[in-house]
This record gives structure tokens, sequence and C-alpha cells, in this order.
């Protein structure tokens, strides 16, 4: 189970990393959002609170473009939370 949980959460990674450097494809949102609810269950279940507040990949983009100039600031504040 933490295995896939890791898995998934790597997944989201990519996928926010890709939305907001360029890298955007259609499916991505949809992709996101399953993905989003699956790993948010997983972690409630082993009492972890969800550091990853953006339900959509549409609200993690306004929200980059407003705070961060540059991919690499992007990629560094997916990494940090």
């Amino acid at each position: 189970m933490i295995k896939k949980l890791i898995q998934n959460i790597e997944t989201l990674q990519g996928l926010m990393v890709a939305f907001v450097t360029n890298g955007r494809e259609d499916e991505q949102p949809k992709e996101y959002k399953a993905l989003y609810l699956k790993v948010r269950f997983a972690l409630e279940k082993i009492d972890y609170s969800d550091p990853n507040n953006y339900r959509t990949l549409e609200t993690f983009w306004g929200f980059c473009k407003m705070k961060f100039s540059s991919y690499a600031e992007r990629r560094a504040y997916v990494e940090k939370i």
C-alpha cells in the first residue's frame, strides 16, 4: 500500500510540474483530479495530513503564475509540498 501511495504521489508531482512548465496535455487535469482524490484518501487512512491543497491543476497553475516567475521555482515548490 505504501509503495503504491508513493508512486501515486510521484505521478501527481510529475503532472504538477508538467502543467506549470508548459508540458500541458488535455487529459492531465482529469487524471490529476482522480489521482489527487486517491492520494488524499490514502493519506487520511494512515492519519497523515496532505500538504498538497491544490485539488485541480488549474488552481495550482493560477497560484504558480502569481507567485513564481521561473520553471525552476515552480519545480522547487512542487518538491517542497
